[in-house]
């Protein structure tokens, strides 16, 4: 083989496909939930209020499903509770939303 030429050999092939089918699913929810994020805040809003985490949570749940449905998204895995509840712990961590409990009036 040239230095310019790469081979991946069949056995080689399997595992990045099993590499692709653990991280795919977590890198369309996160596209989704930034898509999601774009679609209900406009540019003059600083804030969401809802009535609770676990809506949020639902609806944030059937947009990414809706987008599955469309064909969209290959996982059905990206649809995941779990996957989305961890996509918006890093968002958090990394300060791009903040998830603030307010008292109710």
């Amino acid at each position: 083989l040239s230095e310019d030429k790469y081979l991946i050999s069949k056995q080689q092939d399997n595992v990045f496909l099993f590499y692709c089918s653990l991280v795919r699913p977590a890198i369309e929810c996160y596209w989704s939930t930034v898509v999601y994020f774009l679609t209900i805040v406009n540019k003059e809003q600083t804030f969401i209020e809802l009535s609770s985490f676990n809506e949020f949570n639902d609806q944030l749940q059937w947009f990414i499903e809706s987008l599955y449905e469309e064909k969209v998204l290959d996982n059905y895995e990206s649809c995941s509770l779990e996957v989305i509840k961890n996509c918006l712990k890093k968002y958090e961590q990394m300060k791009m939303i903040q998830l603030t409990q307010v008292s109710k009036k």
